[in-house]
């Protein structure tokens, strides 16, 4: 197997550690969970711009922000900009329940990382960090649509 094989599947097993490591949130949707994030560093937004956000249909959405108002982590308020829409907006719990599951993951890479010394943990960060800014940079070159913001989006929202 060459080495972008097993990049490809050792990234993919990341993807499923980092999904498994979420699995004590008992009575939540991961995936509807993934709606918080969005929300809390861009704030308030319509159904349509989460659908479009998380790459998925409105009505998945709407299902997900239901269950999430149902259970207090956000809330609808009144779009001012036309008033028979409603942004999705975070509620404290919401904002708490961020992180929890920011300071959840860290800990856990932390005690997963613990045996490495300084350096190999520097050496980790910044290949990981060009790996991701190639990655996003051949995103915004093949959808134009997808801004790389500065610092990289998905640091950004991963640091959630």
């Amino acid at each position: 197997m060459d080495s972008l094989a097993q990049l490809n599947d050792e990234v993919m097993r990341f993807v499923r550690l980092l999904k498994a490591s979420q699995t004590s949130l008992v009575g939540h949707d991961r995936s509807a969970l993934q709606i918080l994030f969005p929300l809390l560093h861009d704030g308030p937004m319509r159904l349509r711009d989460l659908a479009e956000h998380k790459g998925v249909d409105q009505s998945t959405v709407s299902r997900q922000a239901a269950q999430l108002v149902h259970n207090g982590l956000i809330r609808r308020d009144p779009d001012p900009a036309d008033r028979r829409a409603c942004l999705m907006a975070l509620t404290d719990r919401g904002r708490d329940l961020c992180r929890e599951l920011v300071n959840g993951r860290r800990r856990s890479i932390e005690h997963a990382l613990r045996g490495w010394s300084e350096e190999r943990v520097a050496l980790f960060l910044e290949l990981f960090r060009d790996f991701n800014e190639a990655v996003e940079t051949e995103q915004s070159q093949a959808a134009p649509n997808i801004s790389a913001a500065p610092g990289g989006t998905a640091s950004r929202l991963e640091n959630t």
